[in-house]
């Protein structure tokens, strides 16, 4: 029994491979031992070779569809479809010192307000509206802790249009506590018996 090596095996599915590869034409493939007993491919017939049968490759055309071409969705109510709504200041997580409770929030939209349907941006911080305006609220007197702030587009009857995702930060403020209690005076000494 004769093994063929790896380099054989691969030469020989090299060139099946480019055989079966090419586009379809007549030609015929055949298949012969040489005297050192190699397997042969060949377009060529020698005398003890045999012809390999192959079949056709099938092929389908692809269609064309043309250039691709991007329309925006249509929104049925006619008011403008906003595509960023996003809150650009503070971070998330940020740590803000403001002893004065002063703090600015700013935010971005895209594409601008519509405010002829009526649009209006609100911040909304604690789940409360503070202040309406934008795209930048400055807050005044804030308390020292942590909050959650969005802003929402709200149209005229206050339903949400569009709301972005919230961030959290926490401000940094000196507490002023009042000066402690005097001690308590001691109580008197006991008279002696």
């Amino acid at each position: 029994m004769r093994y063929i090596n790896y380099s054989e095996t691969m030469r020989i599915l090299l060139l099946i491979t480019g055989l079966l590869a090419t586009p379809a034409v007549s030609a015929d493939v055949y298949r012969s031992v040489d005297d050192s007993g190699n397997i042969v491919y060949s377009d060529k017939p020698s005398p003890d070779a045999e012809k390999i049968q192959i079949d056709e490759i099938q092929t389908i055309e692809a269609p064309d569809i043309g250039p691709f071409e991007y329309t925006p969705p249509k929104n049925p109510a006619g008011t403008p479809i906003y595509t960023k709504l996003e809150i650009t200041s503070p971070e998330e997580g940020a740590a803000i010192r403001s002893n004065s409770g002063e703090i600015t929030i700013s935010s971005v939209l895209e594409p601008g307000l519509n405010t002829a349907s009526g649009h209006q941006l609100v911040l909304i911080m604690d789940g409360n509206d503070v202040a309406t305006g934008g795209p930048q609220f400055n807050l005044q007197n804030v308390d020292r802790g942590t909050h959650s702030v969005s802003v929402a587009i709200k149209d005229s009857s206050g339903k949400v249009v569009m709301q972005s995702t919230p961030v959290t930060f926490t401000l940094q403020r000196i507490a002023v506590q009042p000066p402690p209690p005097p001690p308590k005076p001691a109580p008197p000494p006991k008279p002696p018996i």
